[in-house]
């Protein structure tokens, strides 16, 4: 069993703090605005994942002024600054970079595979 989507770098770069409800066993994720204006969510079970999302959302500075989830990391500390729309772009292409696939040059969405065992 598992669950697999593709989001489009908009969809990532907006994500609210506001857009995840933290579960006790898992993580509901709502994309309110997409491209084709159907809101959607997704559920995240995998405890790995679970845990690993959780750490990252208590990294947050209190001193964070705004409410998008992902942050810019500058020297290996979490600034005030939100994640661009064109740093998370990126992130497909250095992923397939890093894993040697063939043509990392992919299109500007996040395809997100959980494989729950």
């Amino acid at each position: 069993m598992g669950y697999n989507g593709a989001y489009w770098r908009e969809e990532v770069t907006i994500l609210s703090i506001e857009d995840i409800e933290y579960k006790s066993d898992s993580i509901v994720v709502s994309i309110p605005k997409t491209k084709n204006s159907v809101p959607r969510q997704f559920l995240i079970t995998d405890q790995h994942w679970v845990d690993l999302i959780k750490k990252y959302a208590n990294l947050r500075p209190k001193t964070v002024t705004h409410k998008r989830f992902f942050l810019t990391y500058r020297s290996g500390c979490c600034v005030n600054s939100p994640i661009g729309i064109n740093s998370v772009g990126k992130v497909p292409k250095e992923i397939a970079v890093f894993l040697k696939l063939p043509n990392p040059e992919v299109p500007h969405i996040w395809l997100i595979m959980v494989v729950i065992y």
